[in-house]
């Protein structure tokens, strides 16, 4: 009896310790903040400074986006990719977890910056600017947290940037920056600093890699050619900084994996457990290989960048991986097709649907006609028909119209033929008829509607007075949305709670949060308040899918540290926020108190090695960028489209 009481008394205690434990644990996490607050040194500490300066750490970032491990693990396999073999060989690699939504301007922000996208503030491919109508690219004009090259840069070390995603224009760092974007020809003040390294970069030997021009002949597509004259001159102009400046810190990205992946999924891997791309023999068989040709080739610039930068310690990372996409993952809901069809946005131009459906043939019941017209002008349009002959035909074979009907629809036919003439513009939009809208926003969880506001927009429909009346009932009406199988339109319909009528700062917030439900992609119909039964929206035609893009985004990125001080053999599981820390760490600079991550400090073999917090960053140090109105052009629109990144 004495004895089961000891052991009971003895198994309570471990329970209790075992509780105490976690709860300290618990505490830990949750008061993480409080613990850097209660040990942070000041930005200007001078004894942190004089470290800093003392500290001889040499670090080459190569930033490849969209690298994938099952890529690159099997063409190590099959002996190819020798220079990224010998840095997994020398160093430590693992998984960087991404975070969903998978913007790459956000995301290559995260890494430059260690804060989230809402603390940084780029969190798309572009932005609305206050007042304007048009869209512009995100970039530095809009970053509001200091990145890595500004922070080194003020405690006087030397930083080399090169094409980093969405740093554009350049700054004024210690060192040598060129933006985003940056090309042979179309070198400037705007994005190369200082302005003396703009003759230099352009008279870098045109370099060449001739295997893979003759692979590039053999594809005969301009995509990957493109991304060849890029991703050469930004590596080559890498190259020649590092041996010039021999910088503490080189930030150097190359773009196009990631291209190339979302173009040529499909012709590598058309057959999935999940999809099956309609991909011809001939079309497989020419480019099938694109892919792993690219990261072929992208692994001899790698090569080049190791050989410049002897004693350097090396890190590599992708912001995301990649998959094959398919319905539903790459359907998206046509925010301003809806508002057309619900009567609160008017384009220039007249719908294909609701002209086709004026001709004189009987047409059956609604809704099955608004079927029908939908998929007739969604084959006028695939097949490009802008000669009246041709449209005729058309007609006649689809029983719109009889032989002996075509004189008298003649105005009709006409309609249709200025349609189609003006197809590329459909989408323009009649602001002096919209009420509501949106931007190239779709690949947001949650996505903006604005409010077409007199006083604050050029063209302003809605009273100013009326704003909050008005922003109501838009989201009375957007919540009432219904498929006919009963799915809401929206998981989330809100109004922006910071968002007054008159807009504050440069990028303009939208009026109304929205958050598309994917499963009304399954059903026909929308209906709900304002959208009678006999007018319900057929859902095709308010949704929106990638043409080309047969591969997308995933969650697991790569990361490799080698070289100087890395361990080799350890395994890293490492997040995007944890880039920026561990690059402080390692030039014994502190870590922002707003920074998220963790420092993978069981990476390197630097056991004394402390680590340090600064007091926020942000309050001490920005270079600053200063803002004006850079309207994009058409070559930065067409990029983006062929990769599915804006509509």
């Amino acid at each position: 009896m004495i004895k089961d009481s000891k052991s009971t008394r003895k198994i309570w205690i471990a329970v209790l310790l075992l509780a105490l434990a976690v709860g300290i644990i618990v505490w830990l996490r949750e008061n993480q903040g409080l613990l850097k607050k209660t040990q942070a040194l000041s930005v200007d500490d001078a004894a942190l400074i004089k470290t800093i300066q003392s500290n001889h750490t040499k670090l080459l970032v190569i930033g490849l986006d969209g690298a994938s491990w099952q890529i690159i693990i099997d063409l190590i396999g099959r002996n190819q990719l020798p220079n990224l073999r010998k840095l997994i060989e020398q160093g430590s690699r693992g998984i960087m977890l991404s975070e969903e939504p998978m913007i790459s301007p956000a995301l290559w922000t995260s890494f430059a910056t260690g804060v989230p996208r809402e603390k940084h503030k780029i969190d798309n491919f572009v932005f609305k600017p206050a007042g304007s109508y048009e869209t512009e690219t995100m970039d530095s004009r809009v970053r509001e947290s200091p990145a890595l090259w500004e922070i080194l840069s003020h405690y006087g070390k030397k930083v080399a940037v090169i094409n980093w995603n969405s740093a554009s224009p350049a700054e004024k760092v210690n060192g040598v920056f060129i933006g985003d974007g940056a090309r042979r020809d179309n070198l400037s003040p705007e994005n190369v600093y200082p302005a003396e390294w703009i003759e230099k970069l352009k008279a870098l030997p045109e370099l060449r890699i001739e295997w893979f021009e003759e692979e590039l002949k053999k594809w005969n597509h301009p995509m990957p050619a493109k991304g060849y004259q890029e991703d050469i001159f930004i590596a080559s102009a890498g190259v020649e900084i590092l041996k010039r400046e021999q910088p503490d810190l080189v930030m150097i990205y190359l773009r196009n994996i990631d291209m190339v992946s979302h173009l040529f999924w499909k012709y590598r891997w058309p057959i999935g457990l999940e999809y099956q791309f309609s991909v011809s023999g001939e079309e497989q068989a020419r480019l099938g290989d694109v892919i792993e040709k690219y990261y072929e080739f992208t692994d001899e610039l790698v090569g080049m960048l190791l050989d410049a930068s002897p004693g350097y310690t090396v890190m590599v990372f992708s912001d995301h991986g990649q998959s094959a996409t398919y319905a539903p993952k790459n359907i998206f809901l046509e925010i301003n097709n809806l508002l057309n069809r619900l009567g609160y946005l008017t384009y220039k131009y007249p719908r294909c649907e609701d002209v086709i459906a004026k001709l004189g043939q009987a047409q059956e019941n609604y809704p099955e006609a608004e079927k029908r017209n939908f998929f007739d002008c969604q084959e006028l349009m695939r097949r490009g028909i802008v000669s009246r002959g041709a449209l005729i035909e058309f007609l006649l074979a689809k029983k719109r119209i009889k032989p002996e009907e075509i004189e008298s629809n003649r105005a009709i036919i006409d309609e249709l033929l200025n349609i189609m003439a003006q197809r590329s513009s459909l989408k323009e939009i009649n602001w002096s008829r919209t009420k509501l809208y949106n931007i190239d926003d779709f690949h947001k969880n949650v996505r903006g509607v604005y409010i077409n506001l007199k006083a604050r927009d050029r063209e302003g429909v809605v009273e100013y007075n009326d704003y909050y009346r008005f922003r109501k009932e838009a989201v009375k009406l957007l919540k009432s949305l219904r498929s006919d199988r009963g799915d809401r339109v929206f998981r989330m319909v809100k109004e922006n709670p910071e968002k007054e009528p008159v807009s504050k700062g440069v990028i303009d917030a939208p009026d109304i949060f929205v958050e598309f439900n994917p499963e009304i992609v399954w059903a026909s119909f929308i209906y709900g308040t304002g959208v009678k039964a006999e007018t319900a929206i057929y859902i095709p035609e308010v949704l929106w899918s990638y043409q080309d893009v047969s591969g997308d985004h995933s969650l697991e990125g790569i990361i490799i540290i080698s070289g100087k001080n890395a361990v080799a053999g350890q395994r890293i599981s490492a997040s995007i926020y944890d880039v920026a820390p561990t690059i402080l760490w390692l030039f014994d600079a502190g870590i922002g108190e707003e920074m998220r991550g963790k420092v993978l400090e069981y990476a390197f073999n630097l056991p004394e090695k402390e680590i340090k917090y600064v007091a926020d960053y942000a309050d001490k140090i920005k270079i600053p960028v200063s803002w004006k109105p850079k309207a994009m052009s058409q070559e930065e629109k067409e990029k983006l489209k062929a990769v599915g990144y804006i509509k």
